[in-house]
Order: structure tokens, then C-alpha cells, then sequence
């Protein structure tokens, strides 16, 4: 079996990682590039933090020395990255921002103190109305920008024109669409029925 994966680079040589002591073979092919803003962020006055993807992660590590505030992040990969950062206290909601959001609105008081809410410029999902619906103020730092890939790399092409490729992973649903776009405007979406999508959640 291989599987392309379409992370970005770092996360994709960590999952690549991961496969290969499964005996997996793995291709890289990042479609989204990450653009760091590289700006420090400051936790003071706020009583949690919200991180909903591994570069925000990677940000919140860079960004601040404060290790003792708690961190609720989407998923897995997201949590890993703030616990081996030093953060002492970190939830993980499993790749479900929904789920993310009813933990914070379960396990934190709206009166306590404001939450810091780190991501990316385009977001999936609005987590501010939701949380601010339940009384809580929250602010948004944006710390990272993805840039969508307009080709795959030769190799890759020519792969998925020799039905080399069995899976491909998706993380996010500008992911997909950015794949299948590429796809069709190269005349091979005829190359879908031969493959297996692996998507983090439902909705990508």
C-alpha cells in the first residue's frame, strides 16, 4: 500500500514516520504552505488557550515561554506539539472542534477570564460565536497563513497516472478541494475510483 500524504512538510515527515513502522509506503505532497507571522503572543489575562491545528501549535511553542496555562486543542497531532513544548495542561478533543468547543463550555466559567484563541487566517468553523453564545470573551490571534498549492510535484502526477497511489490523506476541506481542483484540471478525475480517501473528520 501507499499513501500520499498532503500535510504539510513537517507534520507529513512525522506521519510519514509513523506509517513506515507499519510498513506503509508514504509520498509527500504538502497542498497547503504554511506561512508563519512569527510574532509573540501574550497569554497574560487570559485563563486558557484554544489551538485548533498543528501549526497553531507550532506558533503558540515560538510564540510564548509560558508553559503553565491550559491549552485545549482540536486533536492528536495538535496536542502532541503543545505537550512536548512543555505545556503542562492540554486537552484533546479528538479532531472535533465541535467537541473541542463543548469541552471548553463545560470545563471552563465564562467569569474566570477571557480565552486566547490561536489559528490560521481562514478557519473552518466560527468558534468565537459559538463560545461567545455561552458568555465567554474571546480573542483571536491569527499567527499563521496556508497558501494553496496550484500543482503537484511531477512525481506525484506521474503516480497517480501509473495508479501507483492507493490512499490519500486529508487534514482539512480547503485540502480536498485543493486536490480534487488540481485533479480535475488535469483531466484525471477518472483516477478517484482507484483511490481511498482517509480524511481526518466528516466534514473534510
Amino acid at each position: 500500500m501507499k499513501v500520499l500524504i498532503t500535510r504539510h512538510e513537517t507534520t507529513a515527515i512525522n506521519l510519514g514516520k509513523i506509517l513506515s513502522r507499519e510498513g506503509i509506503t508514504t509520498m509527500r505532497e504538502p497542498l497547503l504552505k504554511i506561512v508563519p507571522k512569527f510574532e509573540p503572543i501574550s497569554v497574560k489575562g487570559f485563563q486558557a488557550l484554544i489551538v485548533t491545528s498543528a501549526s497553531g501549535s507550532i506558533a503558540l511553542a515560538k510564540g510564548t515561554d509560558c508553559r503553565k496555562i491550559p491549552v485545549f486543542a482540536v486533536g492528536g497531532a495538535t496536542a502532541a506539539i503543545a505537550i512536548e513544548a512543555g505545556f503542562i495542561q492540554v486537552r484533546n478533543a479528538n479532531g472535533r472542534v465541535l467537541t473541542l468547543t463543548d469541552i471548553i463550555i463545560s470545563e471552563l466559567n465564562p467569569e474566570h477570564g477571557p480565552l486566547l484563541y490561536l489559528s490560521g487566517e481562514n478557519i473552518s468553523v466560527d468558534i468565537e460565536n459559538i463560545l461567545r453564545a455561552e458568555k465567554f470573551k474571546i480573542h483571536r490571534q491569527i499567527v499563521y497563513r496556508a497558501v494553496s498549492a496550484k500543482a503537484l510535484s511531477a512525481s506525484t502526477m506521474h503516480a497517480l497516472r501509473k495508479k501507483n497511489i492507493d490512499v490519500v490523506s486529508f487534514f482539512s476541506p480547503r485540502t480536498a478541494i485543493t486536490f480534487a481542483k488540481i485533479i480535475g484540471k488535469n483531466g484525471l478525475r477518472e483516477i478517484f475510483r482507484s483511490l481511498t480517501a482517509v480524511c481526518l473528520s466528516e466534514a473534510v
